[in-house]
């Protein structure tokens, strides 16, 4: 998801080299796991979790 969110593409991320994945079983995931669907609903767990998680006395 990294790759897909900074347009930094998964060959980029396989050479940080400090997630010990190859790029083969990268592909993978994104192929058979990453569709719309499964991104939409990791975006909304993400925002629903920010929201529940803030200080209400900064955000009101």
């Amino acid at each position: 998801m990294f790759a897909l969110g900074t347009n930094m593409g998964i060959r980029a991320i396989v050479a940080t080299g400090e997630h010990g994945e190859t790029e083969a079983a990268l592909r993978h995931v994104r192929r058979h796991f990453i569709t719309v669907d499964n991104l939409g609903a990791a975006v909304t767990r993400l925002v629903n979790g920010t929201l529940a998680a803030r200080d209400a006395a900064w955000w009101g």
